[in-house]
Parts: C-alpha cells; sequence; structure tokens
C-alpha cells in the first residue's frame, strides 16, 4: 500500500550557468527558503535529488502548532501563524490550511501538569487556551473513550495539507523568478579561498556565492563535505490515512499518538513510537544524543544501513553518489498499523467505520536538543543552514524560511537567530 504523494512540481529545463543563491533541498524548508528570497528579487535555484517535497514534507502529520513548543521557538513560531492564515492568498494556490483547534490530553497526571504548566508562555502572545476536564474532552470527541486526566484547548493551531503545501510554496516561488530543478543532486559544494563559490550537480556546474542547505535527513552528510561538523541523527516514525469519515474537526494530541482532520474528510493518524538505525555517526554523536537514547518510545536498530554508511565515500563531482542512489526516503514500516489504528478507534468510536487508505514510514532528521539550525555556517563563508527540525518543522517553516532570508540578505532578523545557531552544540 503505497504512502502519500505530493503533488508533482514539474522541473525547469534549463540549468543556470549562475544565481544568487543555490538551496539544496526542495522539501518544504527549501520551499520556503526560496519563497522568500524570489519575494526579495533575488535569482535563486532549488536543487532537489529526488522530487519536490517526497520526503517527511508530505509524510507529515500536517499540524501547525503552536502550542507545546519549546519556549525558545515561540516567536517564531508565532510569526509562522500569521504567515499561515494568509499563504493561500499570498501564493494563489491552496495549502490545506485551517484553523481548526487542537486538543491535548494525557492519562498521565504528571504529563498534564506538564501540559498545563506549558501554559504560562501564552501570556505574551495574547493568546489564550482552555483548560478541559476529562468530561470536557468528550464535548469534542463524542463517545472518546480515552482514560484522560485531564485536557488542553488551543483553538488558535490548526492544521494544513503535506501533500499540497510545499507544492504550492515552491510553484509561487517559481512564479516570483526562481529555478526548481527535479532530479537534480548537488554532488559537491565548490569553494575558492575559502569561501563557497558554486556546486557540482548532476546536471552541471551552478556558479553562485551563497548556498543553502535545507537538505533534511541529508544535511549532515553535505556538512561533511566542507568540513562542517553537524551533529544530526535520525530516526523513523508512521502514520497512517483513512478513508473519510463522518467527525469532529479538531485535531487530537497526546505523548503516545495524534490524529487530524484533513481536507479530503480522512483522517491522518500516527503514534509517537520511534526507531533508529545503528549508523557510524550514532557513535560519532554518542555523548551528545545520549540522553534521547534512553526515551521509553525510542527502539533501535542494527542493519545494513549501517555498513552502507560506514563505507560512504566523500562524492567527487561528475560521479553519481548516494543522494542519486537514493532520490526518496521510502523506509518499511516495523510496525501493525492495523493494530495502532484498531486501539485509537476503540478509543475514538468515529473512527470505527473508517478503513486505512494509506500507511507509510519516514525519516526526521534530529538534533541534540531537538531544536534547528538556521545559520550562517562562518567556517565557510557564503555557506548557510537551516534544518534540524526534529519532526516539527512543517508548521514553523514559513517563519523559518523567512528568517533564513533575512540572513542571506543580511536584513533585519524576524527573531534572533541565536538560539538556533549552530555553535550551541560547542560551547564546552
Amino acid at each position: 500500500m503505497p504512502g502519500p504523494l505530493p503533488t508533482p512540481v514539474a522541473s525547469d529545463v534549463h540549468l543556470p550557468a549562475h544565481c544568487d543563491v543555490v538551496i539544496v533541498g526542495g522539501g518544504i524548508m527549501g520551499a520556503c527558503i526560496a519563497h522568500a528570497l524570489a519575494e526579495r528579487n533575488h535569482k535563486v535555484v532549488v536543487c532537489e535529488k529526488g522530487t519536490f517535497g517526497a520526503e517527511q514534507s508530505s509524510r507529515n502529520l500536517g499540524w501547525v502548532r503552536f502550542t507545546n513548543r519549546k519556549p525558545i521557538e515561540l516567536d517564531l513560531m508565532f510569526e509562522s501563524l500569521r504567515q499561515w492564515q494568509t499563504l493561500d492568498k499570498r501564493l494563489a494556490r491552496l495549502t490545506g490550511y485551517k484553523q481548526c483547534g487542537i486538543v491535548f490530553s494525557e492519562k498521565d497526571e504528571q504529563a498534564m501538569a506538564m501540559r498545563r504548566a506549558w501554559l504560562e508562555h501564552l501570556g505574551p502572545f495574547g493568546l489564550k487556551a482552555q483548560v478541559l476536564s476529562p468530561t470536557r474532552i468528550v464535548d469534542y470527541f463524542p463517545g472518546a473513550r480515552y482514560p484522560a486526566v485531564g485536557g488542553i484547548y488551543s483553538p488558535f493551531d490548526g492544521r494544513a495539507e503535506p501533500q499540497l503545501a510545499t507544492s504550492a510554496i515552491a510553484e509561487s516561488a517559481r512564479d516570483k523568478g526562481a529555478t526548481l530543478l527535479n532530479h537534480c543532486a548537488v554532488q559537491s559544494i565548490d569553494t575558492a579561498g575559502g569561501r563557497v563559490c558554486g556546486v557540482h550537480t548532476e546536471r552541471g556546474y551552478i556558479a553562485s556565492s551563497t548556498v543553502v542547505i535545507a537538505g533534511g535527513v541529508w544535511s549532515n552528510l553535505l556538512c561533511r563535505q566542507v568540513g562542517i561538523d553537524y551533529p544530526q541523527l535520525d530516526v523513523k516514525v508512521g502514520a497512517i490515512n483513512t478513508t473519510p469519515v463522518s467527525g469532529p474537526d479538531v485535531s487530537f494530541g497526546s505523548s503516545q499518538f495524534a490524529l487530524r482532520r484533513r481536507a479530503d474528510g480522512g483522517y491522518t493518524v500516527g503514534n509517537y513510537f520511534a526507531r533508529a538505525d545503528i549508523v557510524p555517526n550514532s557513535f560519532r554523536y554518542a555523548t551528545r544524543f545520549a540522553a534521547s537514547v534512553r526515551q521509553p518510545d525510542l527502539s533501535l536498530r542494527l542493519g545494513k544501513r549501517f555498513f552502507e554508511e560506514l563505507f560512504r565515500r566523500t562524492v567527487k563531482p561528475g560521479r553519481s553518489g548516494p543522494f542519486e542512489r537514493q532520490r526518496t526516503l521510502d523506509p518499511e514500516l516495523w510496525f501493525d498499523t492495523q493494530a495502532m489504528f484498531n486501539r485509537i478507534s476503540e478509543m475514538f468510536p468515529f473512527l470505527a467505520t473508517a478503513q486505512i487508505k494509506e500507511r507509510w514510514a519516514a525519516h526526521i532528521d534530529v538534533t541534540p536538543d531537538s531544536l534547528p539550525v538556521i545559520d550562517e555556517l562562518t567556517a565557510v563563508p557564503g555557506l548557510f543552514m537551516c534544518s534540524g527540525f526534529s519532526g516539527h518543522g512543517f508548521g514553523i517553516a514559513p517563519g523559518a524560511g523567512t528568517l533564513m532570508a533575512d540572513l542571506v540578505t543580511g536584513a533585519k532578523p524576524i527573531v534572533d537567530p541565536a538560539a538556533f545557531s549552530l555553535k550551541r552544540f560547542f560551547k564546552n
């Protein structure tokens, strides 16, 4: 059973000989950066090794969530919320965005107490949430049998359609002058005198004084090619889409699973139990990720991927490498999605008549503190990075794209970028 596919984005035929900015990666981050730069009349080329939005950007849960983010992200997420509200109009295309609200609930009092404590962060933003009793949760989800000890309803949170959003943003960037290239892997980043001067792609050379790495789980490999140490690993998660069914518009989330209504009337349902492949970087960054490995909802697996990456060599210009060999990450599911859906349907009876329409797994790029890097990599002048969103990048992407464009162009940043600096991992 295939997973969800994004709306196709046609590739431009012509490979520009030069441009102002090359963006490596055609996910939602790359698309948002391209759109923000194209709006400022910069000549932008986006190089995507596969097809636009085909990896995690089209395989996430589709939440546009302010609630329960780390405090350091909130200014940037507030900007993203503001942009989502008018994004369809700006793009002249549909992203599926809707301010539907989210109910967060827990069956553990300690976890629920942490959610309630988080609400103190809403004050400076003028946002208000409701604290719900277990009986009030049933008002939003009639017949629900989730063993809740309480809940929070955040009416300002929303959703969008992952299969629409990246494509819509990318196409709008093209309307404003950006060049979009499918099946155009960046094989290496070229430097002269220690600074960026262009990229070697499988379709030829593009001269540029600025390159932005927005490669998701591939960003670590790109950084290593130019001697940048970027501590990043990845985990696999899984989800399903259901057939259309009558049910509530509001989304639901807990520490174990989440669900949200889609524009086609079905639901996207996913759990938060993840699997991590043990790879050479697992040992390289073991101390930095030690706390993450001890999480009870994470399982580890040693397989052939360890040896594939162990013998992975630096790619030379003109030769194919890992980016061409694996155009789209499409990992196999490792758990019984039907059993997962049956358990959730027992707690939310409105799902009982739905069937599984699509099921899939996806790779999420993670950093040691689960916060992104949005930074100029000063060790290589002209090189920037926007990556490491750790599973919550879809909703924050419009703001992150704007911030990255600010850094590239030297404009006043919309938020203080210091918290997203790569240097934070190397202070000690």
